[in-house]
């Protein structure tokens, strides 16, 4: 009997044992099952928010074309805004191409015309350049032959800007007579390029004074008044003025036609009455 009860009680602890086993298991499915309740509840109440408000959102099918219509006129009226201002653009645009254009061709007619003149005043500084150096050359090859240069020269220079007339060698040295003669001979040869030169620009007036400087002989000084006026009797006499002073005084010039005032000498000074 003993062993009977024993064995029974055994079976029975086993069969408690399992129970508690199954019992920790189904615990643990509950406390599973009961997280994985709550998790589905939580999505649910998140689906029951977002069909909630998607229920407020519900509009007719009418209403929804009318917004769609609304926004596809403000996406045109934008789309022609920007048309438009491309629009005004172009025709700024337009309107400074054109501008362009006709500044573009009044350059190229003033810079024509710049040409023009720039050409214009080079022919005639070339002109007038090449006037005095014949007359230059005309004044030196009537001088009496006192200077071998003078006479057999073929060409006569100015330099303006270092006031300076030469043949062909500007370092050339003569005589103080012979380079007071070239220097007037300068002088008288863009006075008389002048007359010469309707557009030469030039006051057709010439003052000289002191004209027997630097030792020039009487012969020397009267041939150079003669070659002047032989010259000057191309021209007329109302278009020039030349005021010329000398002791060496031609005979044939010495009279009223062509002198002023009296003959200054020893005996008849310039100045009178000065105590």
């Amino acid at each position: 009997m003993w062993c009977q009860a024993r064995k029974i009680e055994q079976e029975i602890s086993f069969q408690i044992q399992e129970s508690k086993k199954i019992n920790s298991k189904k615990e643990r499915e509950l406390i599973d099952a009961m997280g994985s309740l709550e998790t589905e509840r939580n999505k649910l109440r998140q689906v029951q928010i977002r069909v909630n408000q998607a229920l407020k959102d519900v509009r007719s099918y009418r209403n929804e074309k009318i917004d769609t219509y609304y926004l596809e006129r403000g996406v045109i009226e934008g789309e022609l805004m920007q048309l438009r201002s491309l629009l005004e653009n172009a025709e700024v645009f337009q309107s400074l191409k054109v501008k362009q254009n006709s500044l573009t061709d009044e350059i190229s007619t003033l810079t024509s015309e710049v040409e023009s003149i720039r050409d214009n005043q080079n022919r005639l500084k070339a002109n007038i350049n090449k006037k005095i150096e014949e007359i230059g050359v005309y004044l030196l090859n009537n001088d009496l032959k006192r200077q071998n240069e003078f006479f057999q020269a073929k060409e006569f220079h100015v330099d303006y800007r270092n006031n300076l007339a030469f043949i062909a060698d500007k370092n050339a040295k003569y005589s103080a007579s012979s380079n007071f003669y070239l220097k007037t001979s300068a002088r008288f040869a863009i006075f008389l390029a002048s007359l010469s030169v309707e557009r030469m620009r030039y006051p057709r007036f010439i003052v000289c004074d002191n004209m027997e400087d630097n030792g020039i002989e009487k012969e020397r000084a009267q041939n150079f008044q003669r070659i002047l006026m032989e010259y000057l009797e191309a021209f007329d006499n109302s278009s020039y003025q030349v005021i010329y002073t000398t002791s060496f005084i031609p005979d044939e010039y010495n009279n009223d036609n062509y002198c002023v005032g009296g003959y200054y000498a020893v005996d008849n000074p310039s100045l009178k009455n000065v105590n």
